[in-house]
């Protein structure tokens, strides 16, 4: 497989969005650590988002057990 069949091919895989909307990864020709780093911020700021939804949904639940 020459060089510009594995562009094409990696081009294919990353371009696809997600199932619920989020961004497509991006091919970083350079090293697989810039993807790797790449999806480790990602990660950390689906975990800050998760977070965030929680401690709303804790505080809507306890408002929720004051007013019953």
């Amino acid at each position: 497989m020459d060089q510009n069949q594995k562009r094409e091919n990696s081009d294919l895989i990353f371009s696809r969005h997600g199932r619920f909307g989020l961004p497509s990864l991006p091919v970083f020709e350079d090293s697989c650590f810039q993807t790797a780093e790449f999806l480790a911020d990602s990660l950390c700021k689906l975990l800050d988002i998760h977070r965030a939804a929680k401690e709303r949904f804790l505080v809507c639940q306890r408002r929720r057990s004051l007013l019953l």
